[in-house]
């Protein structure tokens, strides 16, 4: 069995389509959950890793769902959940955001916090084994359909906290900001980036990574 420990949590790393990198550790020690957030989503949880470093930093009764669409995966996320000092908040759902939102399985709730380390390859050559390429490309997530979701899913007020490349960061902030541009969005609700670390390896290096949070806001 493949273990990885990171700041006090340890997780089965074997089955899941996407490895435990860099950056979901970097987004999960950024995730900053509020003590009135009791319920959140994960996007695509892979291992888990960003779910139990949410629940790590929450308040005991915070509840959290994470998606996942790869059965192996999933499995794994729910053995770390189960290994895990939160059990009771953490749960495991395995199916992709669109069937998710299809289904109307939360029903009106909303939620306070979603987050998420999406796909972002386009265009590019993909990997030779399926599920990963699935997990990396975002053919099978578009960053339309997150920003879609955060509408949808969060509660006035909620955020939507991601990573992504530079580049993909610059167009994922055009898009959420602009989204309700010629929509019909319920309330006149608006993503507003009100939160960003740009991500450096080095001082003289260029900036590699983006993490934003958006708030849904009048």
């Amino acid at each position: 069995m493949g273990l990885f420990l990171y700041n006090g949590i340890t997780l089965k790393n074997e089955d899941s389509a996407q490895k435990v990198g860099t950056d979901s550790i970097l987004l999960g020690n950024w995730l900053s959950p509020l003590p009135s957030d009791s319920r959140m989503l994960d996007i695509g949880t892979g291992t888990g890793i960003l779910a139990l470093m949410c629940a790590q930093k929450s308040a005991s009764g915070a509840m959290i769902t994470a998606l996942e669409p790869d059965a192996p995966s999933a499995a794994e996320a729910a053995f770390n959940f189960a290994s895990s000092p939160w059990t009771v908040q953490l749960r495991v759902l395995e199916i992709t955001l669109q069937k998710y939102l299809e289904d109307g399985i939360e029903g009106a709730e909303k939620y306070d916090y979603i987050f998420t380390n999406p796909p972002y390859f386009k265009n590019s050559l993909k990997a030779p084994d399926g599920r990963r390429c699935t997990a990396r490309h975002a053919d099978s997530l578009t960053h339309e359909e997150i920003i879609a979701a955060a509408f949808s899913l969060l509660r006035p007020g909620g955020r939507l906290a991601l990573i992504l490349p530079t580049a993909e960061g610059e167009a994922f902030k055009h898009t959420a900001e602009l989204y309700h541009i010629g929509r019909r969005i319920e309330g006149g609700f608006t993503l507003r980036l009100t939160r960003i670390e740009k991500v450096q390896t080095a001082p003289d290096k260029p900036v590699k990574r983006w993490m934003m949070e958006f708030t849904k806001s009048c």
